[in-house]
């Protein structure tokens, strides 16, 4: 029954090639708190972090992570129990149960309540993928930002296929998928319990919250390792603090920024800008910031401003300071390549650009031309030039470029 159940979920699967089950596993052996195995179609390690934390990881290769800051939480008190047909890791919050064949883990937290199950786990080539059993009763929440409703099941559990690939998507609707921001983390509730998977894969992926097949949600990539986070809460704040325990947290934030930000695509020149901020006044409409898009720039280059629209942007600034705005201006990562231009001129001495594999600089161009009205894109040729593109994997770069700021 079981073989036939996970031939279904194979036949029911994209065409991407020809995906196959990671099969069966023998016994594992135990490396500190973690329980690896091993056949010949893959290495997988479960690992227990802390009493609420369970690492998966299938396939090897470097064990690398841009997004994951810690994994050192202390002791996990785990017990480890290895057999012959089902192996398992006890916490103090959760227990873990591998199933040697086929290859399956399910997780249910100490009241022995089921919380996450395996259907299935395959590979294709490069990519892989897991399927995991998905109630009626369960709500879907986060992926990052994502169109839609909020709770991924949809409204008539119809459930969501979406894509992790951040896209410069210049116009969308409530269908368009991807579009900026990719965060693979989502939040299972149900019956006031909760948990969070965080898919740590830097390749194109995707989520099917039952969109494919009612009753299952799975995610994969096109390459790289398996490796997911399981976080247990049970209370939806729990599963946030654990998660960004592992991934780091941003600072706070200043106070002025979470009021009500006035934003759109796009205010200029200055006289349009001080129009805003006085509306918002004499309408008695409360406001602490504006934000300003690419269009107080000059030639869009980061850093700089555009004298014809805002010919004094420090009184500009002062003056609505003094009305209580704060103004943001956004700042894109795209130096232009143009030799006397400050950004350029040191990222290239400083070796801090993005490079194609044999070595040179990548180039590419950014932003149009604008049309007459100043706002709309022509793209039918580039009114920036090429740009260049800050190497934020390497720590120099990322301090170079914050550098920057205070000076703009």
């Amino acid at each position: 029954m079981r073989r036939i159940l996970l031939l279904f979920l194979l036949a029911a699967l994209p065409a991407q090639g020809q995906w196959t089950s990671i099969g069966d596993m023998p016994r594992p052996s135990r490396q500190g708190n973690a329980l690896r195995f091993e056949n010949a179609q893959a290495v997988a390690v479960v690992t227990a972090l802390s009493p609420e934390i369970i690492r998966v990881r299938i396939r090897e290769g470097r064990d690398h992570s841009y997004a994951v800051v810690n994994r050192n939480f202390g002791d996990p008190g785990a017990t480890l129990t290895i057999g012959d047909v089902r192996s398992t890791i006890a916490t103090a919050a959760l227990r873990v149960t591998i199933q040697h064949a086929p290859f399956r883990i399910a997780l249910s937290n100490s009241a022995g309540e089921s919380l996450d199950e395996d259907r299935a786990i395959a590979l294709d080539g490069n990519a892989s993928r897991v399927w995991k059993r998905l109630r009626d009763d369960e709500h879907i929440y986060g992926l990052g930002e994502k169109n839609g409703p909020l709770d991924k099941r949809g409204w008539k559990l119809g459930g969501y296929s979406l894509t992790m690939w951040n896209s410069d998507t210049f116009g969308y609707d409530s269908s368009t998928d991807p579009i900026y921001v990719s965060v693979p983390f989502y939040i299972v509730m149900r019956k006031g319990v909760g948990f969070g998977i965080f898919f740590d894969n830097t390749y194109r992926s995707n989520f099917d919250v039952g969109h494919q097949t009612q009753g299952l949600l799975s995610f994969g990539a096109d390459g790289g390792p398996l490796d997911y986070y399981f976080i247990y809460g049970p209370e939806p704040r729990k599963v946030i603090e654990r998660y960004t325990a592992l991934t780091g947290r941003m600072p706070l934030p200043p106070i002025w920024s979470l009021g009500y930000n006035q934003c759109r695509y796009s205010y200029f020149p200055e006289s349009r800008v001080r129009d805003i901020a006085r509306n918002f006044r004499e309408r008695h409409i409360p406001a602490d910031v504006i934000w300003l898009d690419i269009h107080y720039l000059d030639a869009y280059k980061p850093f700089t401003w555009d004298r014809k629209r805002f010919p004094d942007p420090a009184r500009m600034i002062g003056d609505l300071r003094k009305d209580g705005f704060r103004l943001v201006t956004i700042i894109d990562p795209h130096p232009k390549k143009e030799t006397g231009y400050l950004p350029y001129d040191t990222g290239l001495a400083g070796d801090h650009f993005v490079k194609n594999p044999d070595g040179s600089i990548y180039e590419a161009p950014v932003w149009p031309s604008r049309a007459e009205d100043g706002l709309t894109p022509d793209w039918s040729h580039s009114g920036h030039g090429n740009s260049v593109f800050p190497d934020f994997s390497k720590p120099a770069a990322r301090a170079w470029w914050g550098g920057f700021t205070p000076t703009c």
